[in-house]
C-alpha cells in the first residue's frame, strides 16, 4: 500500500487541530488535518459556540422582566424554540463549513474519516496510509455517561443540542460548570429545573465565594439542588421519566434526564497502543509542558490530554506548538497558569488564579490579604429582584500580588479579560489602586477596593 508523506499530520479538526494546522502551514510546512465528523470540533457544533447561543436567549428571557422598570409595556412574549434551534444550526452548519474553507485555503489536506494508528509514523484513514514526521493527537473529548440500569434513556450535553422542544421537567445530574450552565439556561427558558448533586455543593472547584453565591442564586430562580442525590437507576414510567437515587429518593414525573458528569477523552478509535502512546489511568494523554508524549514526534494538546479543558487552551498549545516545530521560537510552550474561565450561568462567572482554598494551602493564612465586595447592578436599580454582583481579590500581604480573582455577577464574562492580561502579567494590588475607575460600571469595584473590604483569610 502507497503511503502519502507530510510534514505534519494532525487528528481531530476542532478548534485546537485547526489552530495547530494553520500555524504550521504558514510557516510553509506540508499539513494534513483528519476529521470523522464535522470541521470546528466540539466547540463550533456541540459546545461553547451553540451554547452561548442559548445562554443569549436565556438572558433575553431574563431581561424582559426589567423592561417595565424602565418604562416599557410589552405584552408577554411568546418564545418559538424551534426558530432558535434553527437559526443556531444554521449558524454553526456556515461556520463549519467556513472553517473547512479556510483549510483549503491555507493548502492543508482535509482527510475526512476516522484515524487510527499503524506505527508511529503512520496512520490509516479510510483503508489509505498517511506518514508524518510529526503527529499531533487533537481529538478532544465526549461526555461520560454512568453505567446505570436506564442510562439510554438520559442525554449529555449533545442531546441538549438536540432537544426539540423545551422540557417542561427535567433532571441534571452533575455539580461541574456543564450541569450548572445548561440548568440556567433551561430554567430561563421555562423548564422547572432539579439539579442531582452526588455530594453537597455545586462548582466545587470554583472558590467558594462562587459557589455559595451561585448556591443562592440558582436557589431564588426556582432551581432545585438535590444534594446526596447519587443516581442509581432511570424507567421510564406512563410516558414520563423516574430517577432512583442510592439514598432511596425517587424522583417522577421527569420529561429528560440529562448527564453532565464529567468527559472521557475520545481516543477508543485512534490504536494509541500501536505507536506506544501512553495515558494516564483515566485514559487522557500523558505529555511534559511542551505537549510531547512519551513518543518524540508524537504530540497532544487540548483536552485529551486533561490538563484544562477550555477551547482558547488547545489553540494556544497548538500554535505555539507549531511555531517551535517549524517556525523559529524553539522554546515555545504554554504556560497553564493563571488561565481564565468563565461559566455562562445567569448571571456569569469569571475566574483566574488560585482559589482562596487554593491560596490558604500554598501560602497559609497570615501570607494573604483578601478583598471582597458585594453589589446590585444598576440595570436592577428599579427593580424588587436585584442582580447580585460579588467581587473576591486575593494578594500577597507581602508584595500585594494578586493571585486570584473571582467574579459572579452580569457582565463578569466579559469584564474579567482585561484583569486577567494584569493578572498574568504580575500585576498588583498597588497597580489596580493607580487606576482610574470608569464609572458608572461593575468592572470599577475590583479598582476601587480598599481596607474596609479586607475579610479574615
Amino acid at each position: 500500500m502507497k503511503t502519502k508523506h507530510f510534514d505534519l499530520i494532525v487528528i481531530g479538526a476542532g478548534s485546537g487541530g485547526i489552530a495547530t494546522a494553520e500555524k504550521a502551514a504558514s510557516y510553509g510546512a506540508k499539513v494534513a488535518i483528519i476529521e470523522k465528523q464535522q470541521a470546528g470540533g466540539t466547540c463550533v457544533n456541540l459546545g461553547c459556540v451553540p451554547k452561548k447561543i442559548m445562554w443569549y436567549a436565556g438572558d433575553l428571557s431574563d431581561s424582559f422582566h426589567y423592561a417595565s422598570d424602565f418604562g416599557f409595556q410589552l405584552a408577554a412574549p411568546q418564545f418559538n424554540f424551534a426558530t432558535l434551534v434553527r437559526h443556531r444550526q444554521q449558524f454553526t452548519q456556515s461556520l463549519s463549513e467556513r472553517l473547512k474553507k479556510k483549510l483549503l485555503k491555507h493548502k492543508i489536506t482535509f482527510l475526512q474519516g476516522s484515524a487510527a494508528f499503524v506505527d508511529a509514523h503512520t496512520v490509516e484513514v479510510n483503508n489509505q496510509h498517511f506518514s508524518a514526521t510529526h503527529i499531533v493527537i487533537a481529538t478532544g473529548c465526549e461526555s461520560k455517561k454512568p453505567t446505570i440500569k436506564g442510562v439510554e434513556y438520559g442525554i449529555t450535553s449533545d442531546g441538549f443540542f438536540g432537544l426539540r422542544a423545551v422540557p417542561k421537567k427535567i433532571a441534571i445530574v452533575g455539580n461541574g460548570y456543564i450541569a450548572t450552565e445548561l440548568a440556567s439556561i433551561l430554567n430561563q427558558l421555562g423548564s422547572q429545573v432539579k439539579i442531582l448533586i452526588r455530594k453537597n455543593k455545586i462548582l466545587s472547584h470554583f472558590d467558594s465565594m462562587i459557589s455559595e453565591t451561585l448556591t443562592d442564586i440558582l436557589l431564588s430562580k426556582g432551581i432545585q439542588l438535590l444534594y446526596k442525590h447519587d443516581t442509581a437507576e432511570i424507567h421510564q414510567h406512563q410516558g414520563k421519566l423516574l430517577v432512583r437515587c442510592k439514598n432511596k429518593k425517587t424522583i417522577t414525573d421527569l420529561d429528560a434526564v440529562l448527564f453532565a458528569i464529567g468527559r472521557s477523552p475520545r481516543t477508543q478509535h485512534l490504536h494509541l497502543a500501536a505507536a506506544n502512546i501512553k495515558t494516564n489511568t483515566d485514559g487522557f494523554i500523558k505529555t511534559n509542558k511542551w505537549e510531547t508524549t512519551n513518543i518524540p514526534h508524537i504530540y497532544a494538546i487540548g483536552d485529551v490530554t486533561g490538563k484544562k479543558l477550555l477551547t482558547p487552551v488547545a489553540i494556544a498549545a497548538g500554535r505555539k506548538l507549531a511555531a517551535r516545530l517549524f517556525g523559529k521560537e524553539k522554546k515555545s510552550y504554554l504556560d497553564y497558569q493563571n488561565i481564565p474561565t468563565v461559566v455562562f450561568t445567569h448571571p456569569p462567572i469569571g475566574s483566574v488564579g488560585l482559589t482562596h482554598e487554593q491560596a490558604i494551602d500554598k501560602y497559609g493564612r497570615q501570607k494573604l490579604t483578601i478583598y471582597q465586595t458585594e453589589f446590585s447592578s444598576l440595570f436592577s436599580a428599579f427593580a424588587a429582584k436585584k442582580f447580585p454582583s460579588k467581587m473576591r481579590l486575593i494578594t500577597l500581604k507581602k508584595t500585594g500580588k494578586i493571585i486570584g480573582c473571582h467574579i459572579i455577577g452580569p457582565n463578569a464574562d466579559e469584564m474579567l479579560q482585561g484583569f486577567a492580561v494584569a493578572i498574568k502579567m504580575g500585576a498588583t494590588k498597588a497597580d489596580f489602586d493607580k487606576v482610574v475607575a470608569i464609572h458608572p460600571t461593575s468592572a470599577e469595584e475590583l479598582v476601587t477596593l480598599k481596607a474596609s473590604n479586607i475579610i479574615k483569610a
